[in-house]
């Protein structure tokens, strides 16, 4: 009989077929977006063991390098809660869905989590052009303060109305088409004061802001 119990806690029926028994996590799909400014995130997966026996996690494998799970294996005892934190590094803004797949010691399907992570822009630039000039803005979303340093050859053709964004700020600034030497592009570079940067350029012809 004790071991008819010990059968029916470690495994599931379904539709005539027996499966491992699995954690039953709050959320199987987080969406998470990291702060403008920020390059790195830990997200955590949290669950529970619901049965009556243990339940031991052998393995964990994220889909994407640019992320790790802190936790390789793991036991999980009855009614106790279950950890897992994944660290995702992003290092351009943009989005990434990765999948985490927990293998179980006593085997079945594989378990699998989803972490969508969106990294959104430090700033945005707008420019119109007017004869020989472009005149732009530059718009902080970040809540930190930025530096703005023109990039590239055409460097020497900006004149910027304040280098340095307070959070959420906004700054002006011209580009001499005279002294571009003919480029096609001009660059802002961005850069936090603790180091992260982005890049982005504009069309000089029709002065629309590049992503």
């Amino acid at each position: 009989m004790s071991r008819t119990i010990q059968l029916s806690a470690a495994f599931l029926l379904i539709q005539g077929s027996i499966v491992c028994a699995q954690i039953s996590w709050d959320k199987r799909q987080i969406d998470y977006v990291i702060p403008a400014g920020e390059t790195h995130c830990t997200v955590e997966f949290v669950g529970k063991n619901m049965l009556e026996t243990s339940l031991q996690i052998a393995r964990v494998k994220v889909s994407c390098g640019c992320s790790t799970s802190l936790t390789h294996e793991l036991t999980v005892q009855p009614n106790e809660i279950a950890r897992l934190p994944v660290n995702v590094n992003m290092s351009e803004p943009g989005f990434k869905s990765v999948t985490v797949a927990l293998q179980y010691q006593s085997g079945g399907d594989v378990d699998r989590l989803i972490l969508n992570i969106s990294r959104p822009p430090l700033f945005e630039v707008k420019s119109k052009r007017n004869d020989h000039l472009v005149t732009f803005s530059v718009k902080n979303l970040s809540e930190r303060k930025l530096m703005i340093k023109p990039y590239g050859t055409t460097a020497c053709a900006f004149l910027i109305q304040g280098d340095v964004l307070e959070p959420h700020g906004e700054s002006h600034g011209t580009i001499d088409l005279n002294k571009t030497r003919d480029s096609q592009f001009a660059f802002l570079r961005i850069v936090t004061f603790d180091g992260v940067s982005e890049i982005k350029g504009f069309s000089l012809h029709n002065a629309e802001s590049l992503r």
